[in-house]
């Protein structure tokens, strides 16, 4: 029995190496785990900011258009005011003419 007992024990000093060994490996793998899971997330945060980013950069482009709309509108109502002004200028002129004929 005694026997047994030796064997028994150096039994277990042999598992229990193995034992040890087994569960480092599964604290390791589950680090691991966690870390291609933060790494996932930090993608996922870091695709969001370029999605931002291309939206910021689209409505800062289109605020571009509408105000390039905007100035050539102001050129067109400032070239109809000019011209406004030449056809009020040259009606002037025909009433002079005219004031001047009687």
């Amino acid at each position: 029995m005694k026997g047994e007992i030796n064997i028994m024990g150096e039994l277990w000093n042999c598992i229990y190496p193995f034992a040890n060994f087994m569960n480092e490996s599964r604290n390791l793998v589950d680090e691991s785990w966690n870390l291609v899971h933060e790494s996932w997330n930090l993608a996922d945060e870091s695709w969001n900011l370029v999605d931002e980013s291309w939206n910021l950069v689209h409505e800062s482009r289109n605020l571009a258009d509408e105000s390039w709309n905007l100035v050539h509108e102001s050129r067109n109502l400032a070239d109809e005011s000019w011209n406004l002004v030449h056809e009020s200028r040259n009606l002037a002129d025909e009433s002079w003419n005219l004031v001047d004929e009687y």
